[in-house]
């Protein structure tokens, strides 16, 4: 019986262990840029470069915490260079069903370019899982919620966005997304990721050009449980083997 409850708290440390080590946990602090986190700054305007970095984001503190400013209203609209300033990682696994919480305020939107481009990119987070893409967009102007479901319909949300609110993003690869928000247990939208077989990688920010934002982050986190791994399953198949062996063996002297 002893050697029996040791094999079973043994198969349940290596399941907790297993899981803590392949788990991903990634937060931003807001001491410094993303960029210093293991970020990649990203732009489409050509005349700025990574110079822009600088111009549209900042730590400050907002409702009292250390947060992320970003304002690329003040930079001029041109057709010729972009005005999307993002940051992406392109390091992190995202075959396995993960979670994006983020905590943000919309303070002004400003819209720039043709009046077709409208959009609620200005703030957004958009994955590629490998095999597909979930985005979705937050808009101030008006409050509203736009994705690539529906055709980017903009989605005209009960909620003002220019008010602190919790954005969940759950991202299921290879089967769908669904966006939470304030805890709701329903999502405000969902639906299929988009097939594309671009490389993994996760972004947030101001993904437009066609609309500049004023907005506060004070959380950015992702999360992640994956599989359990190859080594951790064949660890476990040699616990239940001991488990097994030992039964025959008490059941061989009962005989």
């Amino acid at each position: 019986m002893k050697l029996k409850r040791s094999l079973v708290a043994l198969a349940a440390l290596l399941l907790t262990a297993g899981s803590e080590a392949n788990a991903l946990n990634l937060t931003l602090d807001f001491q410094s840029l993303p960029s210093a986190q293991g970020w990649t700054f990203a732009t489409n305007n050509s005349h700025l470069g990574n110079a822009a970095e600088s111009l549209v984001y900042s730590t400050c503190t907002a409702d009292g915490l250390p947060a992320l400013c970003m304002d690329s209203t003040q930079l001029p609209y041109s057709n010729s260079d972009g005005s999307a300033f993002w940051y992406t990682r392109a390091d992190l696994e995202l075959s396995n069903p993960f979670t994006v919480l983020m905590r943000a305020r919309l303070l002004e939107e400003v819209f720039q370019g043709f009046p077709s481009g409208r959009n609620a990119f200005g703030l957004f987070i958009d994955a590629y899982t490998g095999s597909g893409l979930a985005q979705f967009g937050v808009g101030a102007d008006p409050s509203r919620i736009q994705s690539h479901v529906k055709n980017y319909a903009e989605i005209l949300t009960p909620f003002d966005t220019r008010q602190w609110h919790d954005y969940r993003f759950v991202v299921q690869p290879g089967g769908a997304f669904e966006l939470f928000v304030d805890g709701a247990t329903t999502p405000i939208v969902s639906g299929p990721l988009l097939p594309s077989s671009l490389d993994q990688a996760l972004n947030f920010g101001d993904g437009t050009s066609f609309n500049a934002v004023r907005a506060e982050i004070t959380m950015f986190q992702v999360t992640q449980v994956p599989e359990p791994s190859t080594s951790l399953m064949v660890s476990l198949g040699v616990v239940s083997a001991l488990c097994w062996s030992r039964r025959r063996q008490v059941g061989n002297r009962a005989a």
